[in-house]
């Protein structure tokens, strides 16, 4: 009984408290201080970089370039020479996408203008075609569609035909009580005049919509004549 007694003031016998550190005001301060300069710091630096930014940006964008432009109106296609480029100086942020600068004119020389252009119009890479020469049937048709037919679309033979005339397409309706001709499409330019076994054939350089509206006349087995109403100068026809 005494050796328990003895036990009890050891069991609960009080430890002595872990020490207490405590944080001074001074520290504190000195903290809260490095703390805010570092703050103050990383935001003058972030400011200073958007200001260089903005600068380099600004100045790019309103430095003046030497670009080419058209010196006459070009009807397309046509081989580009030096005489129908000439250099003026722009600001950067007026220009389109794709100008081309004065350095650079040697490299264009020489390429095909495949758009219609007018004087002071900006050179861009859309107006030219480096794959196609002037003088081919690709080139000419580089707004519109190259279609072929031949006689055998027609009632009669072709009339006297040569490339770069032309001609309008009529159609009858042979059902209807008064047989008469109707213009379906005119203003349409020959373009090239082919023969194959003994028949003659025509490109012509049609629009989308021209080209659906021939279609649909030959589906119904319409009557189909061409005439010649404006024949034009082209030295290169015999």
């Amino acid at each position: 009984m005494k050796k328990i007694k003895s036990l009890i003031p050891k069991i609960f016998k009080k430890t002595s408290p872990l020490p207490e550190v405590s944080v001074t005001y001074n520290t504190m301060v000195k903290e809260t201080q490095r703390q805010l300069l570092l703050g103050f710091l990383i935001f003058l630096l972030l400011g200073l970089y958007s200001f260089w930014h903005y600068h380099n940006q600004y100045k790019a964008i309103n430095e003046p370039l030497n670009v080419l432009v058209f010196s006459e109106n070009i009807e397309a296609p046509i081989t580009l020479e030096s005489k129908h480029l000439k250099s003026i100086s722009i600001p950067k942020k007026y220009l389109p996408a794709s100008y081309i600068e004065q350095k650079d004119k040697d490299k264009i020389i020489g390429q095909t203008i495949q758009q219609h252009t007018e004087t002071g119009q900006i050179l861009v890479l859309s107006h030219l075609n480096n794959e196609l020469n002037a003088e081919s049937v690709s080139a000419k048709l580089a707004e519109k569609y190259a279609f072929v037919i031949d006689e055998s679309w027609l009632v009669s033979k072709f009339p006297n035909i040569k490339e770069e005339d032309l001609v309008s397409v009529l159609v009858s309706n042979p059902r209807a009580d008064q047989v008469a001709a109707e213009v379906i499409l005119s203003d349409i330019k020959v373009v090239e005049l082919n023969y194959l076994k003994n028949k003659r054939s025509l490109t012509l350089n049609l629009s989308k919509a021209e080209s659906e509206t021939l279609l649909f006349a030959k589906s119904l087995k319409l009557p189909m004549q061409i005439i010649v109403h404006s024949r034009q100068n082209n030295p290169k026809t015999p």
